[in-house]
């Protein structure tokens, strides 16, 4: 039921050629001020394949779920679900596997019912068609790590179409991180548990030593690509780190490259 605020306001909207259908992306609050690019490319992706796109801001609560601040935890989710008119949308996106498993948590916890469904990035944009679009986009060599976070794997699903939407992009050689474990991030841990953090990204990152250097590495999680991007800023020449939809959108020319570190080809 409706909480008696006003409806969440649609801060930016993409219109899509002939729209199929309408989409949500929550830009999120972590996202939205320090990976904007993130939500950009992911919205001129998804308009890419045929659905207009209503941008809307707030909150997942995941970090305070992370330190058991579970009324918060549950308070923001609702004000999301409850004010935001999920039946003209066909899917709610987040471009952060954490966040989307957040909703998705409240959601199974407080049996909270929302029309559209709670859909992971990679996932949608694999069933929308991206796929068709990306094998005709520029061919220039890249090697690109691929790293599926925890909650992609465990939680949202999508990890699969990830690696298959990069596999239909010409010109990369995609080399896969370690698929079991944690990269240390782990919600609010590598702001707390340092010693832990760097051991278990050091872990994910060892395959980088033997494979050689990489151009770029992706992951669908803020957290989890601003750790990675710390660990790797300490080596010569870093790879890019970045979301795989800014990927997707550079190589489709679709937004223009983003260069945060040293070493990025693209």
């Amino acid at each position: 039921m409706p909480s008696g605020d006003p409806p969440v306001t649609v801060a930016g909207h993409y219109p899509a050629r002939d729209a199929r259908g309408r989409v949500a992306l929550f830009a999120g609050c972590v996202t939205q001020h320090f990976e904007s690019a993130s939500n950009d490319a992911l919205a001129r992706l998804v308009s890419l394949c045929g659905y207009d796109v209503d941008v809307v801001h707030g909150c997942c609560g995941a970090l305070h779920r992370h330190q058991g601040a579970l009324p918060d935890a549950h308070r923001l989710p609702r004000a999301l679900f409850d004010r935001l008119p999920a039946s003209r949308y066909d899917a709610l996106l987040h471009p952060a596997t954490g966040c989307v498993a957040a909703l998705q948590d409240y959601a199974h916890e407080q049996g909270a019912a929302f029309d559209a469904p709670l859909a992971d990035a990679s996932a949608f944009l694999l069933d929308a068609g991206l796929a068709r679009h990306l094998q005709g986009s520029q061919t220039t060599a890249l090697r690109v790590a691929l790293h599926a976070p925890c909650t992609q794997r465990n939680v949202t699903g999508g990890d699969a179409a990830l690696a298959e939407l990069l596999a239909a992009l010409p010109g990369v050689e995609a080399i896969a991180l370690p698929s079991e474990g944690c990269c240390g991030a782990a919600g609010s841990k590598m702001l707390t548990g340092s010693d832990d953090a760097v051991q278990l990204a050091s872990r994910v990152l060892a395959p980088l030593a033997d494979r050689g250097p990489v151009d770029v590495l992706i992951s669908p999680n803020v957290g989890c690509a601003w750790h990675l991007r710390s660990r790797l800023a300490e080596r010569d020449a870093p790879p890019a780190v970045m979301h795989p939809a800014m990927l997707f959108a550079q190589r489709l020319g679709l937004q223009k490259a983003h260069r945060p570190d040293r070493g990025t080809r693209i």
